[in-house]
């Protein structure tokens, strides 16, 4: 049996089409469709068909950003990173616009969110680079606290 995949007008795989011996795509569907097949290879549906004829596998979907930890997780976590100090003397020495809602958010957020704005305040501020950050997130998470 001979495999082919079907793509779609953007060149998606979208369909595993199986022609027994001794027939042909011809024989099996619209020739319309039929042009839209190429040999399957090694290729799966989702895979991409380049204009130079190659099957190439689908992008990576971008990862989402950590899930939120609690406040406990949080400061367990920077504390395990050497952080937590730093923290605590960045906030009491800041002469920011938003120092008093920043330390008021750090001693009083219930969950601390990747993407919260006093987060990556702090985190810039650390030197800390979003994957830095979002690894710590995930440490967090690992936490039972």
């Amino acid at each position: 049996m001979t495999e082919y995949l079907r793509v779609d007008t953007a060149g998606r795989a979208v369909e595993i089409v199986q022609v027994p011996p001794g027939k042909t795509l011809a024989d099996l569907m619209h020739p319309d469709l039929a042009a839209m097949c190429y040999p399957r290879g090694d290729a799966q549906i989702g895979w991409i068909r380049t204009s130079d004829g190659a099957w190439q596998p689908p992008a990576e979907p971008e990862a989402s950003p950590p899930a939120p930890v609690t406040r406990a997780q949080a400061k367990i976590q920077l504390l395990r990173a050497g952080h937590l100090d730093q923290v605590r003397t960045l906030l009491e020495t800041s002469e920011a616009e938003n120092a008093a809602e920043m330390r008021l958010w750090f001693e009083e957020a219930l969950t601390w969110e990747y993407d919260n704005p006093y987060v990556i305040a702090v985190a810039g501020e650390l030197g800390l680079s979003d994957e830095q950050r979002a690894e710590l997130f995930r440490a967090a998470a690992k936490i039972a606290a």
